[in-house]
């Protein structure tokens, strides 16, 4: 039977709100597997060099969680399905104003023509 001892342990697990890295700085430099214990890993007590493990960039406070990040897609979705209708309620008013400029124009032209021509027929009525 072996000396448990002599067995050398896994690290526990790092916790979702530890904000240490798993793999030393030196393993994860030369891309290979770092068995995580502390205060030195095996690769460094090796090597007799020190062992630091860094912050973990992924579990800072200031990285955006999933859920976070969708939340603000699903707000950014609801805001240009408005704008898409605000802008086409605009179009459609842009429209109606141009037609109405355009009625406005038509029928002020037909008054004015109908009163040149009511005007001559007048004339030509009094014996003009």
């Amino acid at each position: 039977m072996r000396d448990r001892s002599s067995i050398q342990r896994r690290p526990p697990p790092v916790s979702p709100t530890d904000p240490t890295c798993r793999t030393c700085k030196d393993c994860r430099q030369r891309k290979v597997k770092c068995n995580g214990h502390h205060p030195r890993c095996a690769a460094c007590q090796r090597k007799n060099i020190e062992c630091v493990y860094p912050r973990d960039e992924r579990r800072t406070p200031h990285r955006a969680k999933k859920a976070n990040v969708r939340a603000l897609e699903k707000q950014v979705e609801v805001l240009q399905e408005r704008l898409g209708s605000v802008a086409d309620s605009s179009a459609a008013a842009r429209s109606l104003q141009h037609s109405l400029h355009l009625h406005y124009h038509t029928s002020e032209s037909l008054s004015s023509r109908a009163g040149l021509y009511s005007g001559c027929g007048s004339t030509l009525a009094t014996g003009g």
